[in-house]
């Protein structure tokens, strides 16, 4: 497999060249790059709009999403020391009989 490479410090795309085998060498321009760049472009906008629906659906997802870790802890919070007072006043009621 043989490469030829220019020699010069400017880089054109059009002085690269691969050769193999002594077949015609592939040359490679700016014209068959902007073709190649031009032709991606549409893919990016039909992804860009697939992106935008999946983020409006995440927020309107996002309101009625709970954080159950949360909630849990808040259930907690209330629970334990309404638990505990209404253990004492229990205890203080049936005593004072």
């Amino acid at each position: 497999m043989l490469y030829s490479f220019p020699l010069s410090n400017s880089l054109d795309p059009s002085d690269f060249a691969i050769q193999i085998d002594s077949i015609r060498p592939i040359s490679y321009s700016r014209d068959s790059i902007n073709y190649i760049y031009g032709s991606l472009k549409g893919i990016h906008h039909l992804y860009e709009i697939k992106s935008r629906v999946i983020v409006e659906r995440s927020e309107n997802d996002k309101i009625t999403e709970v954080n159950i870790l949360a909630f849990i802890a808040i259930v907690l919070f209330i629970s334990v020391p309404t638990a505990f007072l209404l253990i004492i006043y229990v205890k203080t009621v049936s005593e004072s009989n």
